[in-house]
């Protein structure tokens, strides 16, 4: 019982993200029509929370967007496969932005527990704003397995998987379409910390070992033997989801080393703190990011400064690729940093 209890609590993490991510919303820090009808009871969220995950979400879509962009010439288009996506909105809100031609041409996969599925479903099932951009709605797109419903779309896929059995997923992914030949995106928004390293590795090098041409972007919690780094661990064990994976890789120089070890021979990883000291520099070309910087700032008042920071720099993104042909250049930095 002690495996379901956590499994049950991690996917508690994804409820309370989303509630998160609707505050911030409904407070003006960034747009997302899709997130409310993810949140089913409604609570007071603190500003310094707010802030946190706004910075979360506008620096994982600046992520992608960097991944779509560097691999717009591909004519084969491109793959986003999210690894416990939860209650997020990103594939809608890629979708209404049609910010890039070459989201024309994505495929999106998200791989969750199946309860985690069931729930998304229902949810779509009784939105039609969801439903709009899903092909086939519903008829030829929801499907039965021994796990569950599960949906597949021409570029929307839902998929009941463990993260921790790479064969199954192998076959899943093989089964509804994956193509392990051109660029691939793989996301993991706060997913592998609660995997045991082991595991989580594993699949690491599953991806390295099947795919032409991965990318990885990451976002997770670091810095766990400081006193702040203790208090957090703490906490989360108590909510019963402990954080499997950060004792062993605790800095941000041992992910970056345990990212090359697997096979990704290029590796970039930003602490949250340096991002937002630095966030009129990284914005998008046409977004005045001193504006955007003062915008946010101004949204909310609070005085926790210290806090604020110690919390930034307990969190970081990483951005990885494995390709032998790409250069540097091509590669970036993140956000150019």
């Amino acid at each position: 019982m002690k495996n379901q209890s956590n499994k049950e609590s991690v996917r508690g993490t994804g409820n309370s993200a989303a509630l998160c991510k609707l505050s911030s919303v409904q407070k003006g820090y960034y747009a997302d029509p899709f997130i409310q009808y993810f949140v089913q009871k409604k609570e007071k969220v603190e500003p310094i929370m707010n802030r946190g995950f706004y910075m979360r979400v506008h620096a994982m879509d600046r992520l992608i967007s960097q991944f779509l962009n560097a691999n717009s010439e591909s004519s084969e288009g491109v793959q986003i496969i999210q690894l416990g996506g939860g209650k997020d909105t990103t594939f809608w809100r890629l979708r209404l932005s049609g910010e890039n031609e070459v989201v024309n041409k994505l495929v999106w996969y998200e791989i969750d527990f199946p309860r985690t599925i069931q729930e998304k479903l229902r949810i779509i099932s009784r939105v039609p704003k969801l439903q709009e951009p899903i092909v086939g709605w519903p008829n030829k797109v929801l499907k039965k397995t021994s796990k569950g419903a599960e949906l597949h779309s021409p570029d929307y896929h839902l998929i009941c998987g463990d993260l921790r059995k790479t064969e199954d997923l192998h076959n899943s992914l093989q089964e509804h379409g994956v193509n392990f030949e051109i660029p691939t995106l793989f996301i993991s928004e706060c997913v592998l910390v609660y995997v045991e390293p082991n595991s989580a590795d594993k699949l690491l090098g599953y991806i390295t070992e099947t795919f032409k041409l991965p990318f990885f972007v990451l976002y997770e919690p670091t810095n766990p033997l400081d006193n702040f780094g203790k208090q957090m661990m703490k906490n989360l064990s108590k909510m019963g989801c402990p954080l499997l994976a950060i004792e062993q890789y605790n800095s941000i120089e041992s992910q970056i080393k345990r990212f090359q070890k697997l096979g990704f021979n290029y590796v970039d990883v930003k602490n949250m703190k340096l991002l937002w000291d630095t966030l009129g520099k990284w914005e998008a070309e046409n977004v005045d990011g001193q504006k955007e910087r003062k915008r946010i700032i101004r949204l909310e008042w609070f005085d926790e400064l210290e806090e604020w920071n110690m919390i930034m720099s307990h969190y970081f993104v990483l951005y990885a690729a494995k390709n032998d042909q790409i250069s540097q250049e091509k590669f970036i930095k993140i956000f150019g940093l």
